[in-house]
């Protein structure tokens, strides 16, 4: 049934709205462009669940690569529109999780992500990818794939690589967003351990420059206003 759902789905694209939030933004940023979501992403988000994808991977493995074919090709007409706009980069909206899918990554998503690179580089965009989980398992094939950016990246105290280490499993060329933890905004941590995560990032990247410093992957609910305040002070500051 999902194989068919894909196979049918018509896209029809609608630059306008692109062009109305640019209009918003003006000086102060650019709109992100999001495409649909990458095959095993979605099947994950949206259709099957981690254990379902788990059991249709054990139990009809070539009916699972057919439907995410299917759902790789219904994206097409997306990447294509993505490709015309008037944007210097587009980010895959996966959410990914090094812990969840970096084996089903390496197997399903790489070629993909590979195929998508290729194709908005020929477009003159920058490309990159949404990963807030476990970073070491998927930074080196992210990179490995073609991006040149990676967004939301956690570091300990609440993920699980240090700050410094974020560098050296991307290499040189790949720009770096997040390295705040959300996590940090609320109880038990307080203003000095902002202060003090904060510094120690600075400290790890600021040298090399390709690194834009930012809350990964959000403030909480129950987040403090004012750490996030503290952090531009400090930046302010500089």
């Amino acid at each position: 049934m999902l194989t068919y759902i894909a196979e049918a789905t018509v896209v029809t694209p609608a630059p306008e709205r692109f062009e109305t939030l640019k209009a918003i933004a003006g000086e102060q940023g650019h709109p992100t462009v999001l495409p649909t979501r990458s095959p095993v992403s979605q099947m994950l988000a949206q259709w099957s669940g981690v254990e379902s994808f788990a059991y249709l991977e054990a139990d009809v493995p070539e009916q699972l690569r057919a439907t995410l074919d299917a759902l790789g090709r219904a994206a097409d007409p997306v990447y294509e529109a993505a490709a015309a706009l008037d944007t210097p980069f587009v980010e895959l909206p996966d959410n990914l999780a090094g812990d969840v899918m970096a084996g089903w990554f390496r197997r399903y998503q790489f070629d993909y992500y590979v195929m998508r690179a290729e194709q908005l580089h020929a477009a003159g965009k920058k490309i990159g990818a949404h990963l807030d989980g476990a970073v070491r398992p998927l930074l080196g094939l992210l990179v490995e794939a073609g991006l040149d950016f990676v967004e939301a990246l956690t570091p300990q105290p609440t993920g699980d690589v240090g700050i410094a280490e974020l560098r050296e499993l991307a290499g040189p060329d790949v720009v770096l967003f997040g390295g705040v933890p959300g996590a940090m905004f609320a109880p038990p941590f307080v203003a000095d351990d902002i202060r003090r995560h904060v510094e120690a990032v600075i400290e790890a990247h600021w040298d090399h420059g390709r690194f834009i410093l930012g809350v990964a992957d959000q403030v909480p609910p129950d987040g403090d206003i004012e750490l996030v305040r503290l952090i531009g002070e400090m930046c302010e500051d500089m």
